[in-house]
């Protein structure tokens, strides 16, 4: 269940504007700033998007209502600036992406209301998490009529940080953000699997609930690209 963003969109939603987004075409802003992973090395080849979206309220992986405005790639040492046109817009955006691998990681702030005197949005260095999927197998394998509600808890695979001016604002910021799912098994229903994604090295909760009975509670630790969970009941 690749639910990048899923929860974000629904928690984090604005009221939608009609309004037109202004664009001042003769003046340009640079976007500077640094990648690496987990360990502090540089990702090369990243991917750096800045648009706009005026009126969504919500940063999407997809083009849809996007305006790009500029667009460029990390260097071998990880640094990356991009020219771009200035948008008035309260969801000034910069989106960082690498491979599938690795977590996404979006800036925002409100251009409407604060510009750089210098033109310049000086990034705090990003760090992009290298992910693990997690594939589970629930199974019934007693003989009995049990029942078995369960849910995942874990780390999403985004980093979503808004700034007020040059400052973080953690109460408007996904990062990082617990997301999960759940579901009730029973007779007619007695078996789940599928699969999801979370940073490697994070810590994935499994709570589940038989026929009823107070919740019992597993961790595991995602060390492997690819992690295997199997519970039976």
């Amino acid at each position: 269940m690749k639910t990048r963003l899923l929860i974000a969109l629904c928690c984090f939603a604005l009221i939608l504007s009609c309004d037109p987004l202004v664009l001042e075409n003769n003046t340009r802003v640079l976007v500077k700033g640094s990648v690496q992973d987990s360990n502090g090395m540089p990702i090369p080849n990243a991917e750096i998007l800045v648009y706009a979206k005026k009126g969504s309220g919500i940063p999407t992986t997809t083009e849809i209502d996007k305006n790009m405005l500029g667009s460029n790639v990390s260097d071998a040492q990880g640094n990356f600036s991009v020219t771009s046109i200035l948008a008035r817009d309260d969801e000034f955006t910069v989106e960082v992406k690498s491979s599938n691998e690795f977590s996404l990681y979006v800036y925002q702030t409100n251009t409407e209301e604060y510009i750089p005197s210098d033109l310049i949005f000086n990034i705090p260095t990003i760090t992009l998490s290298k992910l693990s999927t997690v594939d589970f197998n629930i199974a019934k394998t007693s003989s009995e009529e049990n029942t078995l509600q369960y849910n995942f808890r874990y780390v999403a695979d985004f980093c979503f940080e808004v700034y007020d001016e040059e400052e973080l604002d953690v109460n408007e910021s996904l990062c990082p953000f617990e997301e999960g799912f759940g579901q009730n098994l029973n007779l007619n229903n007695p078996n789940a699997s599928g699969d999801f994604i979370a940073p490697l090295g994070s810590i994935v909760q499994f709570n589940y609930s038989l026929n009823g009975e107070p919740t019992q509670t597993e961790t595991f630790t995602l060390n492997q690209d690819t992690y295997n969970f199997e519970f039976n009941y």
